[in-house]
């Protein structure tokens, strides 16, 4: 993630300070960099640099500087641009977060994104179409919170008008559709090629050569035309309570009564000097059944938890481990899953 921000000439360096929150944007940067960042993709995926006078003339109209024609390099590729334009500014998708109506209908194609900080210091609305990008901040100078102001209505309207100025003396053009784009049918939520009882086929562009192989299992339909799903393990407790008709004997069910969630396989966890304790919740998920998880790490035991919230804490030792969770069900039977991962200084 630091080397896209970095190659986008956003500058984040004391990552240290930030953490894992980096990733959620809590990263400071200037609001001419990140409009530039949003540029770039408005173009392709071309990066120039940010630059505030093209041209300055005297009083007889004579040009004492002029800024030589901007060189940019690619950042990121045509195809990927295209699909990032693609999301922001498909309205759909913006219903589910900000409902209906909104203040990024705009009458031509725009890409837009928002975002809060923590306490409503700082609202943000960046967006762009092929012509042009412009970024809002909203806040206090003196860094103090407002009340319950999010981007989408403090930064959100100004950005609206702000483009509906800039499109009365510039055309703006829709995205061009790159030729390495193409269209392919995948059934949702999976992102799979729908199988044959699919109920919920979509369609959706890929960059060529990314289209998925692999056909869904998820739906099923029964003797009497009704639809079952199969989700993973981790989602099945979720889908019974939303009122889903979860298949008992799925391949899902069926083939994995126990999976480990943390530390995944690959992990590598560090040691973390500012804390006194260095420890790591191991957690698992079973299957519906299941009464108790056991764990152990290079075949000791570190403890058990119940079947419906499996998780136990383990103090960090260096080194490579491989981590075991086993199941236990009321019939006597067991399932076992493994993890390898890692702990550094």
């Amino acid at each position: 993630m630091l080397e896209i921000t970095h190659r986008f000439g956003l500058s984040l360096d004391d990552v240290e300070s930030y953490g894992l929150s980096l990733t959620l944007g809590s990263g400071e940067v200037r609001l001419v960099d990140l409009t530039n960042a949003y540029a770039a993709i408005a173009a392709a995926g071309q990066l120039a640099e940010p630059f505030a006078i093209a041209r300055v003339r005297d009083g007889s109209g004579q040009v004492l500087y002029e800024r030589m024609p901007a060189t940019t390099r690619r950042v990121l590729s045509p195809e990927h641009a295209y699909l990032l334009s693609d999301i922001l500014s498909d309205p759909d998708a913006r219903i589910p977060g900000f409902g209906g109506v909104t203040p990024f209908d705009v009458p031509f194609p725009a890409a837009v994104k928002t975002g809060t900080s923590t306490g409503f210091r700082d609202t943000w609305t960046l967006g762009f179409t092929p012509n042009i990008a412009i970024g809002v901040w909203v806040g206090n100078a003196d860094g103090a919170p407002m009340l319950d102001l999010a981007g989408v209505e403090g930064a959100g309207p100004i950005w609206r008008d702000a483009m509906m100025a800039a499109a009365l003396s510039r055309p703006m053009s829709p995205f061009v559709r790159p030729a390495g784009i193409v269209d392919a049918t995948i059934c949702s939520p999976t992102g799979l090629l729908p199988g044959p009882d699919c109920a919920a086929p979509l369609r959706e562009i890929f960059v060529a050569g990314t289209v998925p192989t692999e056909h869904e299992r998820y739906y099923s339909r029964d003797a009497d035309g009704r639809i079952w799903i199969d989700p993973p393990i981790e989602a099945r407790e979720w889908a019974r309570a939303a009122g889903l008709a979860v298949r008992v004997d799925g391949a899902n069910a069926s083939s994995e009564l126990v999976r480990i969630l943390a530390p995944a396989g690959g992990t590598s966890l560090y040691f973390a000097p500012e804390l006194r304790d260095q420890h790591v919740v191991v957690r698992a998920v079973a299957a519906r059944g299941v009464d108790r998880v056991f764990f152990a790490i290079d075949g000791i035991a570190i403890g058990d938890a119940p079947g419906a919230d499996p998780w136990v804490v383990w103090s960090l030792v260096e080194g490579k481990h491989v981590l075991r969770a086993s199941a236990h069900l009321a019939d006597g039977s067991s399932a076992t899953a493994t993890s390898t991962f890692e702990v550094k200084r």
